[in-house]
């Protein structure tokens, strides 16, 4: 009975373990979000740069990765679409996601949320894999730029938000599997 009751109290344990870091995992998931919506409404009121980011100008071309926008709350609940260079698609039509090559670049229009739909173009994010750049994040570099492509500044920062964005990779890392890229596994083979 004994050795019962102390597997009882064992398992009752483990359960309120996996209870509470179920919760915290939700916090966290509700406290990014929260931060990338401030994030975001704040680089809006903020000004663009004059850096450029290239891929931000060039990836109409590329392979757009969702038919029609998607509400996203990890980029400040706004409606995205996101396009893959080729670089990107190919990793992402061979099914070779788990760890993208250097030179993937993704790109996200993001528009304002307009009742319910897709508004006005306010902002892109990018996302490209540079060999070495931040091994702590699978060398993934972040910006955020306006509609024309120049990275912005966040106010309240007071700097651009590019390079290494926190806020960028502590949502993306949710997705490691996939390389820090959301959309790659629902994308495997159906392209």
């Amino acid at each position: 009975m004994r050795i019962q009751a102390k597997l009882v109290t064992l398992l009752g344990l483990a359960l309120a373990a996996l209870a509470f870091s179920v919760s915290c995992q939700q916090q966290t998931s509700n406290t990014q979000n929260a931060s990338a919506q401030q994030v975001h409404k704040e680089a809006e009121q903020g000004t663009s740069t004059p850096k450029t980011i290239s891929a931000a100008t060039e990836y109409k071309s590329w392979a757009k990765l969702n038919d029609k926008p998607i509400l996203s709350k990890g980029h400040g609940g706004k409606w995205v679409v996101a396009f893959a260079n080729k670089a990107a698609d190919d990793a992402i039509k061979s099914g070779k996601t788990s760890s993208f090559p250097a030179g993937s670049i993704f790109v996200k229009e993001a528009y304002k949320d307009d009742g319910g739909k897709p508004g006005e173009l306010s902002d892109l994010t990018v996302m490209e894999k540079r060999a070495g750049f931040d091994p702590a994040n699978n060398d993934w570099y972040w910006a955020m730029t306006d509609p024309k492509g120049n990275v912005m500044t966040n106010p309240e920062m007071k700097m651009p938000v590019e390079g290494k964005v926190q806020m960028c990779s502590a949502c993306h890392i949710q997705a490691k599997a996939t390389d820090f890229v959301f959309t790659a596994e629902k994308l495997k083979g159906k392209k």
